[in-house]
């Protein structure tokens, strides 16, 4: 073998450098995984800080002393929720006893299942709603003449009677026939609320009901009803839990309740709308059948 053949021999510093070189490279994976579970917990934390906030909110919009709770008949659910958190006493003023029960009839169902079921737990009602009269006008001011076939052929009229209410028999094919209908189905649900022991008075006229109304307990929380006006007007709900409105509201319901309402009996309810000039307080409303 030639000189030049002979291995040389390594540096004793080239084992040390690699060893370095291995540990510096460890050091810094070690460093990223470090880093990198920093950068995680960090973003965890952001992102457990902006649903804390979220629900804050949430909350602080929950206490909002008033607040919009929707048009008729998506309102219906707002005020289920009042009806369900009802402790003693629940006080109602709207157009009918079966509020909502053609525009919403699932909603509808429910309400009056948790009207029912606050008198079964020995808990007030106190129902104010229009008489015969003030019905009448209250169906009318809802279905006109010139709409009624556009009515009649809309999914809303079908599904009323085909899959909410498949017993409800012959169909109306005329606007007397339907009101007539109305008339019958609202004096079946009062007297369905006299049997459970709801306490209910009559007004005569529509008028006589400055907002519609339910407010829980002695002023703890209030859906009521305005209309706005023009030409497309429109029930339009609020919930609120103000304690100078709710007591307004609460007082003004009483003031009516006991001074313009007539105690109502089974039997004594409305068996028929009738055609009657449109008195309604607002004038081309969409009450709330």
């Amino acid at each position: 073998m030639s000189s030049d053949d002979k291995e040389l021999p390594s540096s004793p510093n080239t084992g040390s450098k690699k060893r370095t070189a291995e540990n510096v490279g460890l050091a810094l994976t070690v460093l990223a995984l470090t880093l990198a579970l920093i950068q995680y917990r960090d973003s965890k934390n952001q992102l457990n800080r902006l649903e804390q906030q979220g629900q804050r909110l949430g909350e602080i919009t929950q206490y909002i002393s008033t607040q919009a709770a929707g048009t008729f008949p998506r309102n219906i659910d707002s005020i289920i929720g009042v009806v369900k958190k009802t402790k003693a006493t629940i006080r109602i003023m709207c157009d009918a006893a079966s509020y909502g029960h053609f525009s919403a009839p699932h909603q509808f169902s429910e309400y009056m299942y948790e009207i029912v079921k606050l008198r079964q737990e020995g808990k007030r009602v106190k129902l104010l709603i229009c008489n015969e009269k003030a019905f009448g006008e209250a169906v009318m001011a809802q279905f006109k003449p010139s709409d009624f076939e556009s009515l009649r052929q809309s999914q809303r009229f079908r599904d009323f009677f085909a899959k909410h209410n498949p017993g409800l028999r012959p169909v109306p094919a005329t606007l007397p026939e339907f009101e007539d209908l109305l008339g019958r189905r609202e004096k079946d649900i009062g007297n369905s609320m006299l049997e459970a022991g709801v306490e209910i008075r009559g007004v005569p006229t529509l008028s006589d009901l400055p907002f519609f109304l339910w407010l829980r307990d002695e002023d703890e929380e209030a859906i009521f009803s305005v209309y706005n006006v023009g030409r497309n007007a429109e029930e339009i709900s609020f919930r609120t839990i103000d304690g100078n409105l709710l007591r307004a509201l609460r007082e003004t319901f009483d003031a009516v309740f006991e001074q313009k309402g007539k105690p109502a009996t089974k039997g004594s309810l409305t068996t028929q709308t009738k055609p009657l000039a449109h008195p309604c307080a607002f004038q081309g409303c969409g009450c709330c059948i």
